[in-house]
């Protein structure tokens, strides 16, 4: 990145990727204009390049006491490469450039040239101590976002995840960056392939990271460990507290092990940080601590519901590590915090060993926790497959006194363990330059954290943070937010209504693989030929015990391929999406030449087996835009068994409340919901009942009996979902292979349970039935068709448009001698910013002055209007009232008689 300075008008240009960054103070309306242009397009007259330093990327725009900087990088090391195509660096130095005061210039250029420049540096420029916190245990990647962990952030290399899904709490300058992001989304997407592509844009993560190479076999590995410390807290990142009103807790650091090689991509999470309830402890510095609880228990049950809640979103399941001493001052804090998670039914282990028995007897630790490790699994994806054959459904959650030593140990051991038992799994063996190598890097990963927290927590923590403005600066492009508002009020222009069609279907396949016929159920009509096709598949394994990955997936790939060939019969489809949690699939189709309005495809999965810790049952889910539609389709195998009604209704509030997708979305936060999947609810009738009725068709006499229709009236399960009125017989119990219900001994009562259900205004059902002719399963394979109302975007127009609305906008600014305040109140409104104090005068002349600034010495500059008058032959209209900003009908200018 290159840096250009000019000082009348005061404003600098950053070059990066072919375009330059023009930022300029305004402190007439308290704003810093800010243009986005290729390099060719961009005036450096005046401006003379800074190459005192190296610079690597801009870290953000901050104001402290009244001044206005820029952060640039301007030192770093390559520390982590995650994947040969991914780097990490570590800042060494940090600069800031005042963009409103050249006060500090001369601080700035000669701060390298002597000892007494550098005390005198330290001593008087406002952000000195922000620039020692900014080289203590800072991170960052152009490659990916280090404020997600693998399995939040995927696979994919998509830039725009990384400036879209990001997890705040992790990211320590966005208060300087929130504006560049909001910029960011209302320039042109062409611009923003290029802006997303440079060094404008730098996200900050503090903590560690670091890559050692080694072997697995004969293959060349790369074992990486990340770890964020969290800066969401309000009273500051550590100490030895708990909890603030939001649940954020001290010392809470996620870190995450990556192992790489050409074969297996294998990934695995923890979290340690002190107990997330209300503490303080007295005489911290002396042996007789003392921990004193500083909310009443209710307080402490909302915060606790809050932090666990936030991890149960992001995380799955929760596994608390309660490491604190049972013998000691400790002891009260540690029974009201087993108290509380006993409450809630979150599974604790309780670990009192000391630093010794972890480093020398690791064993005693994994022997207490080995089923919870078997039971989250592991992240690892085949990289020659391209699939997922494992993924972590939980996390353990580890916490002592003070969070951060004996913590990291315990995740050593823990990591330790999963490398081993994941390597079994995929036919590999951990060798002994592995374990080294991992033993390594995460005693420097802790010694790391310890360094960090002493020297922040000790000295000067808060302190690094005093006098800057809590608000952001404000950001104006008088070009990108004019076309933001016009694109707005004009969006008929560019976008359309469109119908689509989707196909949806279910079916429990009881473990089966069969070759018959399934064309009654994909196409039950001739005219059942759907744009987009989502199929839900329950059982489509045994069953089982979860493992610790789940390797087998031949049975997904059979259902997958039969499906794709049975559609493409009738049409070009492509498989999109398929995701598998245990034995539910779901996959997606589309029409390939419907391929080009998908975007935006996000998945997520949800265990409810045994309270949440098995794979036998739970829901998947996927959410795409369809243009600018948003759909979300949700697969469910619910709790089964006649009398397990609340037990089912648990596992649909436990998916609906904890599938997320990025941005924090949830699956109600969509324009349209389908929901299908071997839903288990009963007819609560006797066997005789129940057969009598599907004899006679009397359909509607079963369903005033129906377990999910009793429970929809009533609203508790689905509430806002509708179903289409059930014509077919019911699809559970058959004797396979056959049509007779259930012979068996227990001789279970027909049932429907696999349905359809749906939400969505813009959703109208045209078909609802089953396929009785596919009967190799127990179950009947059940179909919905839907038409969707959706909002088309003609994204040519629309560019067309927005080029033409760019232009015409830069000859109004160039009209204007360059003034780009001009229609600064509309612009006001896009930024949000304060109306009351962003006059406008339409006519191309500046603010009017105030007590705390003159427009006439405006950067150093003489008074200077420029007036647009188009003709020679006109004058000033002098019928225009006296004051220039009152609201008139008549012309600045009017022709000379």
């Amino acid at each position: 990145m290159k840096i250009f300075f000019n000082s009348r008008p005061r404003s600098f240009i950053l070059v990066s990727n072919d375009y330059a960054l023009t930022l300029q103070y305004m402190s007439s309306n308290e704003q810093c204009l800010i243009h986005y242009t290729p390099v060719s397009a961009t005036d450096f007259t005046n401006y003379q390049e800074s190459t005192t330093l190296h610079y690597y990327g801009l870290a953000g725009v901050l104001q402290v006491k009244n001044y206005v900087f820029l952060c640039v990088i301007t030192d770093q090391s390559q520390i982590g490469s995650p994947r040969p195509s991914e780097v990490i660096y570590k800042v060494r130095d940090v600069e800031f450039y005042c963009l409103n005061s050249s006060e500090f210039d001369n601080l700035t250029m000669n701060r390298y040239n002597s000892e007494s420049s550098r005390e005198k540096y330290e001593n008087e420029h406002p952000c000195s101590k922000i620039r020692k916190l900014l080289t203590l245990g800072f991170y960052y990647s152009r490659d990916f976002d280090m404020t997600n962990n693998l399995q939040e952030r995927n696979l994919n290399s998509d830039l725009r995840n990384l400036f879209t899904n990001y997890d705040k709490k992790y990211l320590w300058n966005y208060f300087m960056i929130q504006e560049l992001l909001n910029f960011r989304n209302r320039i042109l997407s062409s611009e923003r392939y290029y802006l997303d592509r440079s060094e404008f844009l730098t996200f900050l993560i503090r903590g560690f990271a670091k890559t050692v190479n080694t072997k697995i076999g004969n293959d060349d590995s790369l074992v990486t460990v990340i770890s964020r410390i969290s800066c969401a807290k309000s009273t500051g990142p550590f100490g030895l507290t708990g909890v603030d009103e939001d649940g954020f807790a001290s010392n809470y650091i996620e870190s995450e092990f990556l192992l790489y090689n050409k074969n297996h991509f294998l990934a695995y999470t923890q979290i340690r940080g002190n107990v997330p309830l209300f503490f303080e402890v007295e005489n911290a510095l002396l042996s007789n601590k003392k921990v004193v609880f500083t909310k009443n228990d209710e307080m402490n049950e909302v915060a606790l519901d809050k932090h666990m809640e936030s991890m149960m979103l992001k995380h799955g399941n929760v596994y608390v590590i309660n490491a604190l001493k049972n013998k000691t001052n400790e002891e009260a804090l540690s029974n009201k915090y087993k108290q509380l998670v006993s409450k809630r039914g979150i599974p604790m282990f309780n670990i009192d060993i000391s630093r010794d028995s972890l480093k020398n007897s690791p064993h005693k630790l994994s022997y207490q926790l080995k089923d919870a490790i078997l039971e989250i699994g592991a992240l690892c994806y085949d990289i020659k497959k391209k699939v997922y054959v494992g993924k972590q459904l939980g996390i353990f959650r580890i916490n002592t006194l003070n969070s951060i030593e004996k913590p990291g140990l315990i995740e050593k051991v823990i990591s330790r363990d999963v490398i081993e038992l994941s390597l079994k799994e995929i036919g590999k063996v951990a060798s002994n330059d592995l374990i080294l190598k991992h033993d390594l890097v995460w005693d420097e990963n802790n010694a790391a954290l310890l360094t960090v927290y002493e020297k922040s927590s000790r000295r000067h923590g808060k302190k690094a943070f005093e006098g800057i403005s809590n608000t952001s600066v404000t950001l104006h492009d008088p070009i990108h937010d004019y076309i933001s508002m016009e694109l707005g009020k004009r969006r008929a222009e560019y976008s359309s209504n469109s119908e689509i069609s989707i196909f949806t279907g279910s079916f429990n396949v009881n473990a089966e693989m069969s070759e018959q016929d399934i064309n009654s159920w994909i196409f039950p009509t001739d005219e059942s030929n759907c744009d987009i096709v989502v199929i839900g598949i329950e059982e489509i394994v045994e069953l089982t015990t979860s493992k610790m990955l789940v390797t087998d997936l031949t049975k997904r790939a059979f259902w997958e391929n039969k499906i794709k060939k049975t559609l493409n019969t009738r049409g070009k489809y492509s498989l999109l999406w398929s995701s598998q949690l245990g034995g539910i699939v779901l996959i997606l189709f589309v029409k390939e030449d419907k391929l080009g309005n998908i975007k935006e495809i996000d998945g997520n999965f949800k265990k409810t087996g045994f309270g949440g810790m098995s794979a036998n049952k739970g829901g998947v889910a996927v959410s795409f835009l369809y243009s600018s539609t948003r759909f979300c389709f949700v697969v469910a195998h619910l709790a089964a068994g006649l009398e397990n009604v609340e037990q089912r209704h648990s596992d649909y509030k436990t998916i609906a409340k904890n599938i997320r997708f990025a941005r924090n979305r949830g699956i109600k936060d969509h324009d349209a919901i389908i929901w299908i999947g071997d839903f288990n609810y009963r007819i609560l009738l006797s066997n005789e009942q129940v057969k009598e009725a599907i004899s006679q068709g009397n359909y509607n006499y079963l369903l005033e009996h129906d377990q999910l229709s009793n429970q929809m009236i009533a609203g508790e399960s689905f509430p806002y979902f509708n179903e289409m009125e059930i014509k077919f017989p019911p699809t559970y119990k058959f004797d396979k292979g056959t049509s007779t219900y259930d012979t068996s001994e227990k001789l279970r009562i027909p049932a429907w349970t696999d349905r359809i259900l749906s939400r969505g205004s813009i959703l109208q059902q045209v078909l609802y039935g089953s396929a009785p002719n596919v009967t190799f399963s127990d179950h009947r394979p059940v179909y919905g068709i839907f038409k969707a109302q959706v909002t088309v975007i003609d994204e040519e127009l629309k560019n067309k448009l927005t080029k033409e609305l760019y232009e015409k906008r830069k000859l109004e600014i160039s009209k204007n001698g360059g003034n780009n305040n001009n229609n600064s109140n509309n612009n006001s409104n896009v930024n949000n910013n304060n109306n009351e104090r962003k006059l406008s005068s339409g006519h191309g002349l500046p603010p009017p002055s105030s007590d705390k600034s003159k427009w006439w010495i405006e950067g150093g500059q003489s008074v200077k209007v420029n007036l647009d008058k188009g003709e020679n032959n006109v004058v000033v209209n002098p019928n225009r009232p006296i004051n220039p900003f009152e609201p008139t009908s008549e012309p600045d200018f009017i022709n000379i008689e």
